[in-house]
C-alpha cells in the first residue's frame, strides 16, 4: 500500500498538498499474495473464482494507484486557479 503524505499548508503556498512515498507497484498483485496460504488454498479449493478475485482485485490495485499518482500531479500554484476563472 501506498504511503501517503498530506500536507494542507502546502496548498496554501501554491504546493501541492499530497506526496507518496511509493513509486509504484512493481510486481503483479498475483506474486504478491499467492505468497500467502490463505489465498493459495483459494486457487485449489475454488480454482475458477480465484482468478474472478484476483482480476478484481488487480483491477482495483490499478485504479488505486491511477488515482493516487492523479492526486499528487494535480497542479496547485495560482497561476493554474487564474487561468480556471
Amino acid at each position: 500500500m501506498a504511503n501517503v503524505q498530506v500536507n494542507p499548508e502546502n496548498a496554501l503556498v501554491g504546493k501541492n498538498p499530497v506526496k507518496l512515498d511509493y513509486k509504484g507497484p512493481k510486481i503483479p498483485l498475483q506474486d504478491y499474495i499467492y505468497t500467502e496460504n490463505r489465498y493459495k488454498m483459494l486457487t485449489k479449493s475454488h480454482p475458477e473464482r480465484a482468478k474472478e478475485l484476483l482480476a478484481m482485485s488487480q483491477k482495483q490495485v490499478k485504479a488505486v494507484w491511477k488515482q493516487y499518482s492523479h492526486m499528487e500531479s494535480m497542479d496547485f500554484s495560482q497561476d493554474s486557479e487564474e487561468k480556471t476563472k
